[in-house]
C-alpha cells in the first residue's frame, strides 16, 4: 500500500478522514459521507509496512505497549495529518 498516493488522494477530495483497515478498501469522509476509495484493499502486512513508515522508534514502542496511539505527522509538500492506529 503506497500511503503517500492514499493520503494524497484524501487531501485531493477533500476529505476530513481517512480510514485504513486490513482486508477493506481505504475509505474517505467527505461532508460526513464515507466513499471506498478505488484502490486495493491493503493486507495486515501492509498496515504493519504503513506502521513502521510513520512512527518514530519511540512512537512505535508506545503502541507495541499500549496497542493504540494518537499522534500528529507531516508529509512535505502535501499537508500535516492526526492520526490514530
Amino acid at each position: 500500500m503506497n500511503i503517500r498516493h492514499v493520503l494524497n488522494l484524501t487531501v485531493q477530495s477533500m476529505a476530513s478522514d481517512l480510514h485504513v483497515k486490513a482486508g477493506t478498501k481505504p475509505t474517505i469522509r467527505v461532508d460526513g459521507k464515507l466513499f471506498a476509495l478505488d484502490e486495493p484493499e491493503p493486507s495486515s502486512q501492509d498496515i504493519d509496512a504503513v506502521v513502521e513508515q510513520i512512527l518514530t522508534p519511540k512512537q512505535r514502542q508506545y503502541f507495541e505497549e499500549m496497542n493504540e496511539i494518537d499522534f500528529a505527522f507531516s508529509i512535505p509538500g502535501l499537508s500535516r495529518f492526526r492520526a490514530n492506529f
